[in-house]
């Protein structure tokens, strides 16, 4: 993050030496731009005639910008106004210019091309979104870099896109295992977003259990995604509501679980679910693939900084698991055929499932145990006594 501000200074000083330049050549008048306004979308250092931020935003607006942040230097060091955002993100820019910005003023105009402008924020801002809370994430992080293939952008986020401000509120981050995106280290992390598009990021991520505060919510072709404040880096970006919750982690009850697998063990297949002799069942989260066959093997799951692992006796190496937050036991209450796609499933204890899966597979059994758990993948999925495989699965009745 240093060496990232350390470029943008850089960058930033040699444009405003452009600007110089620019305003001894020519003083804009009272609410005029002095200099090229990048209308595509881009930086520039330009000169302000002088006015409010408003009337700033709006001579950029008829130059075909639409301005997400301002920049200049006070003190030595770059100070932003980023629009949109609230007071407490923009303190530092308006304890310089807590009104009208002086003429001749050298500023550093952030672009966006002009049709994705923001509507105006509202003049009451909506109650504060609630994403759908999830399962406790493991541990609380910090901003760690991404290992992902989608292309880094500038450091600091342009949510300059359709949103309103809301009353900030502390919220989580959760489910980093769908995201498909890890840190250098390894561990599942969730982007931060520079726009709801989810096509670039700032080049790192937050673990399950960071928190942030929420600071606005998408509308239009945005809804479902919010604009979130790290103070730890002090950046803006948005994320969607999948990987938030409001509800604070809890307290992990312990970092070592020691027991053993309830019956056989296969090894791991990929998607492997155990039922743990503690009553416990945990279900494996990265693809790994090895067949070792023991009956009731002790197992050790171990929380890290990276989340939970499981090893077991007389097998080499180990698998990320996750616990399932919620799961049925029960058995199929009657002749069971196996799936064809669609098909439905009567339990022994009055519930009805229906195969969400495309997937046909015969085997025959009479009235076998099932075990139907939530999957840190999304939704649910059944486990048959004796069958291999797993499908999706969703109540009926």
């Amino acid at each position: 993050m240093r060496r990232r501000i350390a470029r943008f200074v850089v960058v930033f000083a040699a444009l405003v030496s452009a600007a110089v330049l620019v305003g001894q050549s020519a003083l804009a008048g009272p609410g005029e731009i002095t200099g090229s306004v990048p209308a595509g979308g881009g930086i520039a250092a330009i000169v302000w005639g002088g006015g409010p931020i408003s009337a700033l935003r709006s001579a950029a607006a008829a130059q075909g910008c639409g301005l997400s942040s301002i920049w200049l230097f006070a003190g030595g060091s770059a100070v932003g106004y980023v629009m949109g955002a609230p007071a407490f993100v923009n303190s530092s820019f308006l304890g310089v210019h807590p009104g009208d910005i002086p003429p001749g003023t050298i500023l550093f105009l952030q672009c966006e091309a002009a049709e994705r402008s923001p509507a105006p924020a509202p003049t009451n801002a909506p109650a504060a979104p609630s994403p759908t809370p999830t399962a406790t994430p493991p541990t609380r992080a910090s901003p760690v870099p991404t290992a992902s293939a989608t292309p880094a952008a500038s450091p600091t986020a342009s949510p300059a896109q359709n949103y309103q401000v809301v009353t900030p509120i502390s919220v989580w981050v959760t489910n980093a295992v769908l995201a498909g995106f890890t840190s250098d280290a390894g561990s599942p992390v969730v982007p931060a977003w520079t726009s709801c598009s989810s096509s670039r990021h700032l080049g790192w991520g937050l673990r399950d259990g960071a928190k942030v505060d929420l600071i606005g919510q998408g509308t239009g072709p945005c809804a479902g995604w919010y604009v979130l404040y790290d103070g730890g880096s002090d950046a803006t970006f948005w994320m969607p509501a999948t990987y938030l919750s409001t509800q604070a982690p809890a307290p992990p009850s312990a970092s070592v679980i020691r027991t053993c697998i309830e019956g056989d063990f296969t090894g791991w297949t990929g998607e492997s679910v155990f039922e743990l002799c503690n009553g416990d069942v945990w279900v494996q989260t990265s693809f790994a693939y090895l067949f070792h066959y023991a009956y009731r093997p002790n197992v050790t799951i171990v929380r890290s900084a990276a989340g939970w692992t499981m090893t077991a006796d007389g097998v080499r190496g180990s698998v990320a698991v996750q616990k399932a937050p919620s799961f049925v036991r029960s058995c199929i209450d009657g002749q069971f055929d196996g799936w064809r796609g669609g098909t439905t499933f009567a339990l022994c204890n009055g519930q009805v499932w229906q195969q969400t899966d495309y997937r046909i597979s015969y085997s025959y059994r009479y009235r076998p145990r099932v075990l139907i758990y939530e999957s840190p993948f999304g939704g649910y999925r059944m486990k048959v006594e004796g069958v291999d495989d797993t499908i999706g699965v969703q109540r009926v009745g």
